[in-house]
C-alpha cells in the first residue's frame, strides 16, 4: 500500500511557519487545488501527477529549509496478506 505523509509534513510546517500550513496557503503557493491537497492529506487520492509531487516537495523543502525526497512525502507499506498460492495448472506448466 502506498500512503501519503503530507500530514507529517504539515505538522512539521506548523511549528516553523503556521500560516503556511493551511491548505489554501499551499494551494496559492503551488497551484495545486485545495481539493487535491485534501485528498492527499486524507490518503484518498487515487492518482497524482509527478508535477504535483514535485510542487509539494519543492514547497516543503523551501519552507522547512531542508532538501526533501520522495520518501518524505510518500511511503510504501508492504501488504500484510500473503500472495495467493499458484494454481495447480500454473505449476504443471513449469
Amino acid at each position: 500500500m502506498v500512503r501519503w505523509r503530507l500530514n507529517s509534513l504539515l505538522a512539521e510546517l506548523k511549528d516553523v511557519a503556521p500560516d503556511d500550513a493551511a491548505y489554501r496557503a499551499i494551494s496559492a503557493a503551488t497551484g495545486i487545488s485545495t481539493s487535491t491537497i485534501t485528498a492527499i492529506a486524507r490518503n484518498e487520492a487515487k492518482r497524482v501527477d509527478f508535477d504535483t509531487i514535485d510542487r509539494l516537495l519543492t514547497f516543503f523543502s523551501d519552507k522547512l529549509g531542508r532538501h526533501l525526497i520522495t520518501q518524505d512525502l510518500i511511503e510504501f507499506l508492504p501488504a500484510t496478506a500473503t500472495a495467493p498460492a499458484p494454481k495447480a495448472s500454473d505449476a504443471a506448466r513449469q
